[in-house]
């Protein structure tokens, strides 16, 4: 039997072609992690800094009710 009369040899595209395709898949979700990733640490560090303010203003108001006291 040769290989054109098993259908081995169409099989073997057939799965290489499906290995392509798998193999662009997976570099498509690697880009997609990667802006996903992009987007957390900007959130963090947007997070981050809201928490300063938000932090520091009644860190302030105290400050300006203590030196109004004295």
């Amino acid at each position: 039997m040769s290989d054109n009369t098993n259908g081995w040899h169409e099989y073997q595209r057939l799965v290489l072609a499906e290995l392509k395709r798998l193999s662009d898949d997976a570099e498509k979700i690697h880009g997609i992690l990667n802006t996903i990733r992009m987007d957390i640490a900007t959130l963090k560090v947007k997070c981050g800094i809201w928490g300063l303010v938000g932090g520091a203003i009644p860190a302030a108001a105290f400050v300006i009710a203590a030196l109004m006291k004295s």
